[in-house]
């Protein structure tokens, strides 16, 4: 179950155990129309309880990135090391910030 919320001047979601083909597209659809309605400028991805993510998903992540253009941000936070290993091999922690801590997302400006 994902869920998400306003803090400070962020949207924060806490994300589901698991990230991948069968719930990918069903993600990306629910952030733009639950979380994604104030033309926010930062989207902090809580992966503090993510155990496991495929490539599909992290085209969704790529996506939403791509999404937000230039006037926003979309932060990776907290992900355990298996899912850091896997950002690193892709290269995707190049393409989006991956900070350890959810009080260090929301400290991004």
């Amino acid at each position: 179950m994902m869920d998400c919320g306003r803090l400070k001047d962020a949207v924060v979601v806490r994300m589901s155990p698991s990230l991948d083909m069968s719930n990918s597209s069903e993600f990306k659809e629910w952030l733009k129309k639950e979380c994604l309605k104030d033309d926010v400028k930062k989207i902090i991805l809580d992966f503090s309880g993510v155990k496991s993510i495929d490539s599909y998903a992290l085209g969704v992540l790529i996506s939403i990135q791509k999404g937000l253009r230039d006037n926003g941000i979309l932060i990776i936070a907290a992900p355990s090391e298996s899912i850091k290993r896997i950002l690193d091999i892709t290269s995707l922690n190049k393409i989006l910030l991956v900070v350890d801590t959810l009080e260090e997302a929301l400290e991004v400006k």
